[in-house]
């Protein structure tokens, strides 16, 4: 009979850990994030001038940054006209691209 080799985290520590890190910072930046004006250029058709879009993006950037996965690469892409884009990258050993 094989043998189970057994995680030295158990399923209640990690939920404790998911938990606290929701609570202590997620919620935290998701607060952050909805405290910023930024609308649909539909809604804002100066949305560029009014800078919240950048700065909600920005905002997003930074925390992903700040909690990337190895070999993780991030950045915010611009195009004239168009509303900014966080694109971030995580190599895999599997074939084929997940966009998400």
């Amino acid at each position: 009979m094989p043998k189970t080799i057994r995680s030295p985290i158990d399923s209640r520590s990690l939920a404790e850990f998911i938990a606290l890190k929701w609570d202590q910072d997620i919620v935290v930046q998701l607060i952050d994030y909805i405290r910023i004006p930024c609308k649909s250029p539909h809604f804002d058709p100066d949305w560029e001038s009014h800078g919240h879009m950048d700065e909600a993006v920005q905002l997003a950037e930074t925390w992903c940054k700040a909690n990337a996965v190895p070999g993780m690469q991030v950045e915010i892409v611009r195009l004239p006209g168009r509303t900014p884009v966080l694109l971030f990258e995580i190599p895999g050993s599997a074939d084929g691209t997940i966009l998400m």
